[in-house]
């Protein structure tokens, strides 16, 4: 099984915020708090939902895209 690329993480977050506004809402509050380990464990619960078993996310590559959210 394959891990999910940076670009695969932050195009499955934009779907997933449209698809749900629920997790839109869930996102920009981590963001806005600045929990990077909540937002980290946000992102890989995003992709393994909207991935599934397609790709694996790793914590490095997740921690790498959260923290370019808070930047």
């Amino acid at each position: 099984m394959q891990y999910a690329t940076e670009s695969e993480i932050r195009s499955t977050i934009t779907s997933a915020r449209v698809t749900d506004p629920g997790i839109a809402i869930q996102f920009d509050d981590r963001v806005s708090r600045g929990d990077l380990t909540a937002l980290v464990s946000l992102i890989a619960s995003i992709v393994r939902l909207f991935l599934g078993l397609a790709k694996k996310i790793d914590d490095e590559t997740a921690s790498r895209v959260a923290r370019s959210y808070l930047a």
